[in-house]
């Protein structure tokens, strides 16, 4: 079975969406958002409701689960503090309470709920059990360790619902330490100890991962010094990806990638769009003239362009936006499937590295 992928917000949001739409809502949602915040199966199906709620009845935000259900008998530390997250989880408890779950008769404390019973029910009102497992491991031998089954058939069945066949109840794990990594900065050793790593380099392979799946290829221009290709190229390097799975530098992507006749179209869909600027055809046989006579020599030809705009009085072209807008009619031509447009620079990277894998191009394009 293929390992768990992790998943972007977007994805997390519409999982959580999706769930609204099936039986027993409430507890899928709840399960989803604490694997999210780091635990592992088991250990949701072992967390009891004195865990993760104060007598008072207040939701715990530091949550300390104890050895007795951490893998390896190692206790940690995780946080709840997404007040989604927060919200979900007491959807849950409300839900528990309506149908009298493991409620208490004769207190208050805990919100009503028994302090001793576990915090996820089944949609019968019950606990999940938990049974021993064998592995085999890499040097033969055979370990067992806890598993929660059930739980897991269900994680996996409502990913699927949503689209997310290799997705598991690991991806949560998984998401929240690529996307704090990459996204928000956080150092590999904060994320090992929620995650209950004692090596960092485990937390590293889950990031690593995560980046090479999601980023096939990024440009580079070679006459391009933008300081976010040094932000993204130290990145890389961070990650350790080797350097050519990830190293393209054109001499312009334009000229390389489009015909004269191409770039002269795009440049005109792409005015028609723009309400303020109105070229008389006169000038546009210019252009024309311009970006065929600068394709031939080499010129950079948003420089032609940017160059006409200004002695005409027509305003800043912008080249950025323009690039965005080539770079859509890449997106477009790729997604026709076989009879379309082969580009130049799959031919030098794209067939070389990923012959198989699903082709995403950065919307930032770089001249």
């Amino acid at each position: 079975m293929s390992k768990a992928i992790s998943l972007s917000s977007k994805q997390i949001n519409r999982v959580l969406q999706t769930c609204l739409l099936m039986q027993n809502s409430e507890c899928k949602r709840c399960f989803i958002v604490l694997s999210h915040a780091a635990m592992r199966v088991t250990e949701i199906a072992l967390l009891e409701t004195k865990t993760i709620l104060y007598p008072s009845g207040k939701i715990r935000e530091e949550i300390h689960l104890p050895s007795k259900i951490c893998k390896g008998l190692k206790p940690r530390t995780i946080w709840i503090t997404n007040s989604t997250t927060r919200l979900i989880i007491q959807e849950w408890i409300d839900y528990r309470l309506s149908k009298r779950w493991g409620t208490s008769l004769s207190s208050n404390e805990y919100q009503g709920l028994v302090p001793g019973t576990k915090f996820i029910f089944n949609n019968r009102g019950r606990s999940y059990s938990i049974q021993p497992k064998p592995r085999k491991m890499q040097n033969g031998a055979i370990k067992t360790y806890r598993a929660c089954d059930a739980l897991e058939s269900i994680f996996r069945d409502v990913y699927k619902r949503c689209g997310l066949n290799n997705a598991s109840s690991h991806s949560g794990r998984k998401s929240l330490v690529s996307n704090a990594v990459i996204n928000q900065g956080r150092t590999l050793e904060q994320m090992a100890r929620i995650l209950g790593h004692s090596d960092p380099q485990t937390t590293l392979d889950y990031v690593v991962k995560a980046f090479k799946s999601k980023i096939y290829f990024y440009f580079f221009d070679g006459d391009n010094n933008d300081p976010q290709n040094k932000k993204i190229k130290d990145l890389f390097h961070q990650f350790n990806i080797k350097e050519e799975r990830y190293e393209f530098f054109e001499p312009d992507f334009v000229t390389h990638n489009f015909s004269d006749d191409e770039i002269f179209n795009a440049l005109g869909i792409y005015l028609e769009d723009d309400d303020e600027l109105s070229i008389s055809q006169e000038d546009l046989k210019e252009i024309k003239k311009k970006i065929k006579d600068g394709y031939d020599s080499g010129v950079k030809i948003e420089h032609i362009i940017d160059e006409i705009f200004d002695v005409k009085h027509y305003g800043s072209f912008s080249k950025k936006k323009f690039g965005k807008f080539l770079g859509e009619i890449v997106i477009n031509e790729i997604k026709k499937g076989e009879n379309r447009k082969i580009f130049p620079f799959e031919d030098i990277f794209y067939k070389r590295f990923y012959p198989i894998a699903e082709i995403f191009l950065k919307k930032e394009s770089y001249f």
